[in-house]
């Protein structure tokens, strides 16, 4: 097991890095939600020096996410696609023009990729503090027309508010038992 030093502001402890890395991952994540936006960078590139592991070059991450051609398969098959922002900064911690150049960057990618209108967004990482007013505003200017946060709970039609719907996780981890709990009791399995 590596150890990184709690330099460069990682953390106030040294971290274990190894097969039991999950709370060293936590602590991390945790502590880069935090940052503000200038903050990001220096951050991952103190984790690549702590660890010895280089950060990979921008251009390599196409082989792990979807392409613009499985894009539009999926918009074809009848899936509407949503903005998530450029380069997925948390949008309270950077400033109002950042916000907009992040949220009319998306529009205009996805409009010139896709041929259709951003209606929908969802908030990078989607916690109650990582967007504000002023983004709301600027998501209105630019056309959505619903927003969703990551916090979890359920929408309540007579008081929802569209630029805060809330969503929960699902995804290759989660057992096949509880995702049906969660389609079957939304207000057990979906609370905040």
């Amino acid at each position: 097991t590596r150890q990184s030093s709690p330099a460069g502001g990682l953390a106030d402890r040294p971290l274990a890095l190894g097969p039991d890395q999950d709370a060293t991952i936590a602590t991390l994540l945790t502590r880069y939600k935090a940052l503000t936006g200038n903050e990001g960078e220096p951050f991952l590139d103190a984790i690549a020096a702590a660890t010895g592991v280089a950060r990979r070059p921008a251009e390599d991450w196409t082989e792990q996410w979807m392409t613009w051609d499985m894009a539009r398969e999926m918009r074809d098959a009848g899936m509407t696609i949503g903005g998530h922002t450029v380069t997925h900064p948390i949008l309270a911690r950077v400033s109002v023009e950042r916000q907009e150049r992040e949220i009319v960057g998306t529009k205009e990618r996805l409009e010139r990729e896709l041929g259709q209108p951003m209606r929908w967004f969802a908030y990078p990482v989607g916690d109650p503090d990582s967007y504000t007013p002023d983004t709301e505003r600027l998501l209105l200017d630019s056309g959505v027309e619903l927003a969703f946060c990551f916090y979890g709970g359920l929408a309540d039609f007579a008081t929802w508010n569209r630029l805060e719907i809330p969503r929960i996780h699902v995804g290759s981890t989660i057992d096949p038992a509880v995702l049906r709990g969660m389609l079957w009791l939304p207000r057990v399995f979906a609370r905040p």
